[in-house]
């Protein structure tokens, strides 16, 4: 019964995509719903009728007939509680959406409409399933790789209350203890590849297993990372004309067509009066942010001078393909521009520049050091004919909204004492993995009680100034969620396992 329990859990916390009805009122566009919104788009009982996958086993039957509770601050899944919900509304094209989950509906089964909007519902940074609408007052979900037609039975939830209180009632964000050991991470790099100008980027999957062995490591040729309303794509774009030519960065749902929402374009204010290049290159990504590298080369149409700078950015994933930096008093509080005014004149008073540029809040990144994510700004400034820059560190530390996780499980002289040429470290949030990178590999180590075990579980070579750029960890249920999200898109891409 315990194990048929766990299995149960697992499919409840899978939560891959699924589908939904909006309440009257929702504006059909994409927006995000917060837990204490007094109306979300969900309202009253539902009850699961049918089981529309061609092939499950008794585990996926077992759903039908259980009733589903839209409360006003909770979510009730048979006797499975959803605490503190999120709703957030995207739309996806039909045909998509049923062929990335073709084996959860029957042959030949279709929407009525070409475009699906999708209402996910999530908790606590991880997305638990998604609903879409079939008709009125219905419903179709999708959970563990499986569709279920679901009905509206009430407009009210009865009492709720009381509901919650019987000792049947399991609260899901409780429950992750059940597969604790179970950790994985999508690991983002960036390496330069020899004789060409653009860099190349790889994502890496790695899942520990409950028996702390790892699973065989997987590898897509690009740039897949999470977000709560599921994966996405990072794709970079060449625009070009003449004489302009502009790097441009797009997050793509991977349910989608591959075709961004917006389709990036030269902005005519920067390139008026002027030709050359703006090359960018990433450095950092979370669910929600990006830190680039921007080099701008332009030349005056008009006398032939030429400007040349380099730049550092963050952007917020939900504006691209626009490439507008976000301020650190915009990111933090105006008092955080404070303490890049402070890092800037420490470095003037060390450094003697014949010409500077001003102040710059936008002039911000973030690289690692020592195992931490860390705010860096940047000085341009001329030295003879040349353009020039210098970076700083910033004593403010990342907010939890730009980084998710960002602690360090194990002191870095230990790790330093156990792989002396140690560059960087990240552990996971159980604390039982840690990848220890070095000049030409990655070595994941299993951990224990805050230390290291003996030997290293694999080695992963990297490539010539290869550099890590995300690290998203994933644990308990979720790990098998995600591989197999992972899993799907390679075989759509027609990508293989990492050797």
């Amino acid at each position: 019964m315990k194990k048929k329990l766990i299995l149960i859990l697992s499919c409840l916390c899978f939560a891959i995509l699924l589908s939904s009805c909006f309440s009257a009122g929702t504006d059909y566009t994409l927006r995000v719903i917060p837990p204490e919104n007094p109306t979300p788009p969900l309202q009253g009982t539902w009850k699961i009728t049918s089981l529309l996958s061609p092939e499950a086993g008794n585990l996926a039957q077992d759903w039908v007939g259980k009733n589903i509770y839209f409360g006003e601050q909770v979510v009730l899944l048979d006797k499975y509680l959803i605490s503190s919900p999120h709703f957030q509304i995207k739309k996806v094209q039909a045909v998509d959406y049923i062929n990335y989950y073709k084996k959860a509906f029957p042959d030949n089964f279709s929407f009525q409409e070409q475009e699906l909007e999708v209402l996910t519902l999530s908790s606590d940074q991880f997305f638990f399933c998604e609903f879409l609408c079939s008709a009125d007052d219905e419903l179709i979900l999708h959970l563990f790789n499986h569709s279920y037609q679901v009905k509206k039975i009430s407009a009210a939830t009865g009492d709720l209350s009381a509901k919650l209180k019987t000792t049947e009632i399991k609260d899901i964000s409780n429950l992750t203890e059940t597969a604790k050991e179970k950790t994985g991470v999508l690991l983002g790099l960036r390496y330069d590849r020899q004789g060409q100008r653009d860099e190349q980027y790889r994502t890496l999957w790695l899942a520990l297993t409950e028996d702390k062995s790892l699973a065989p490591v997987l590898q897509a040729n690009t740039i897949i990372f999470p977000r709560k309303n599921g994966f996405y794509e990072l794709q970079l774009t060449k625009v070009a004309t003449t004489e302009a030519k502009e790097d441009f960065i797009s997050a793509v749902s991977i349910l989608g067509n591959n075709t961004p929402t917006t389709a990036p374009s030269l902005d005519p204010l920067i390139w008026e009066g002027k030709k050359g290049s703006i090359k960018r290159k990433i450095l950092f990504l979370s669910n929600d942010y990006l830190a680039v590298e921007e080099t701008i080369r332009q030349t005056s149409k008009a006398n032939n001078s030429k400007n040349e700078e380099n730049k550092l950015k963050i952007i917020a994933i939900d504006s691209l393909p626009k490439m507008k930096a976000v301020k650190i008093s915009d990111l933090i509080n105006p008092g955080a521009a404070q303490a890049m005014a402070k890092g800037r004149q420490k470095l003037l008073s060390q450094l003697n520049f014949s010409k500077v540029s001003p102040q710059d809040e936008t002039n911000l990144g973030l690289m690692r050091n020592k195992g931490y994510w860390m705010f860096m700004g940047r000085i341009n400034y001329q030295q003879g004919s040349n353009t020039l820059t210098a970076d700083y560190p910033l004593s403010v530390i990342p907010p939890a909204h730009l980084v998710v996780y960002d602690e360090l499980k194990i002191p870095w002289l230990k790790i330093k004492n156990h792989v002396p040429n140690a560059l960087d470290v990240f552990t996971a949030p159980n604390g039982n993995l840690a990848l220890v990178v070095t000049q030409n590999e990655i070595l994941v180590y299993p951990m224990a009680q805050g230390n290291l075990l003996d030997t290293p579980l694999t080695k992963i070579p990297l490539q010539e100034n290869e550099q890590i750029i995300m690290a998203e960890w994933a644990v308990g249920h979720y790990v098998e969620n995600w591989g197999l999200t992972f899993q799907t898109y390679l075989k759509q891409k027609n990508n293989s396992p990492a050797s």
